[in-house]
């Protein structure tokens, strides 16, 4: 098993565990699909070593550093990373390309995005702050 499905198995697990506490609410029906909304961030700059976040939403969590921020975003465009779109601002010309990777559920429906950008700025301008980490 790859390690970034080993990422997304761990963020389940303890997205499940932490909801499986009990409390006075009752339990989903079991036919009831799941609505976990966890993501496994990848950026991977060319000729450096990948870097990976977790990305929990309701409750949000996970180790993004703009974790809060990230879930709004996505939620705005119903957990679509190929639909984000941040304000526009001016980037080098400078050619050091950066693969964004976005794998996992958002509100139980699977989420797999992948896109390579020119460098670091465009790639933050078009995806907010989803992949700043």
């Amino acid at each position: 098993m790859s390690r970034l499905r080993l990422l997304i198995a761990f963020a389940v697990a303890a997205t499940a565990a932490v909801l499986a506490t009990p409390s006075a609410a009752a339990a989903p029906a079991p036919t009831e699909p799941a609505r976990d909304s966890v993501l496994v961030l990848t950026v991977a700059p060319s000729q450096q070593p990948a870097r990976h976040r977790v990305l929990r939403c309701s409750p949000t969590g996970g180790d993004h550093p703009y974790a809060a921020q990230a879930c709004a975003e996505l939620d705005a465009v119903h957990g679509d990373p190929g639909e984000l779109r941040s304000q526009p601002r001016p980037c080098p010309f400078i050619y050091r390309p950066v693969t964004a990777t976005a794998e996992g559920y958002w509100l139980g429906r699977p989420v797999r995005f992948q896109q390579t950008y020119p460098n670091d700025c465009v790639m933050l301008t078009r995806t907010g702050s989803v992949f700043r980490f």
